[in-house]
């Protein structure tokens, strides 16, 4: 009961913490962000194309430190390209999803195509629309959402620690989400206003002054 109650209480802070200064955070840790999301890529990639065994291990390994290294060094020079690197990798992660879904993943070539075309269409979404701010801020607004409802969940059993710790924040809200179709209101609802929120901060410069309402809008 203890645990149950500091964890609660840890994502509901995690949560109040991602809807207001999110985008700034996120702006301070994109370099550790994008070594970790190109490690992600790198290994998944490598064990997709030549399957489970040793030797796919240690060069998906290797590459995916190579990967992860060369993300960091963009990310930390260039914005808009370590939220390119973010999109790219979210998107490659969803195609592949989608391919295993439909049983593709027998073939490991054509799941790693489906990431390569996701890298692309995600990469190419950032640039042509620059919407990378406006992104990252409904990102972590959303993060925040989802911490608090699955801390909050928590707190009145809605969801157990046995499954928080398997399936996830993310997978958590998902149970949650899928428990009523009002609970995906709630958090589209509570997400749009946690962007206004988060947007007001930047604006007011509570949280710096390096950091406009311009840039997020």
């Amino acid at each position: 009961m203890l645990e149950t109650l500091i964890v609660a209480l840890l994502l509901l802070a995690v949560g109040a913490v991602s809807i207001l200064g999110g985008y700034v955070l996120f702006r301070l840790l994109l370099p550790v962000i994008a070594f970790v999301t190109g490690f992600g890529v790198g290994f998944s990639s490598i064990q997709a194309l030549f399957g489970d065994n040793v030797w796919s291990y240690a060069s998906a390994f290797v590459t995916a430190v190579v990967i992860g290294l060369i993300f960091a060094v963009l990310s930390y020079f260039y914005y808009t390209v370590g939220v390119m690197i973010i999109m790219a990798s979210l998107v490659a992660s969803l195609f592949a999803f989608l391919g295993e879904a439909v049983g593709l993943d027998a073939n490991g070539l054509i799941v790693a195509l489906l990431s390569l075309t996701g890298v692309i269409v995600g990469g190419l979404f950032v640039l042509k629309t620059g919407l990378q701010h406006s992104l990252i801020v409904t990102m972590t607004a959303l993060f925040g959402v989802a911490s608090i409802m699955v801390g909050l969940s928590l707190l009145i059993g809605g969801v157990s620690m046995p499954e928080l710790y398997k399936n996830g924040i993310l997978g958590s809200i998902d149970s949650i989400v899928d428990s009523s179709w009002v609970w995906l209101f709630v958090l589209v609802g509570a997400t749009i206003v946690a962007s206004s929120v988060q947007r007001a901060v930047i604006a007011q410069g509570v949280l710096g002054n390096a950091y406009t309402i311009d840039e997020v809008k």
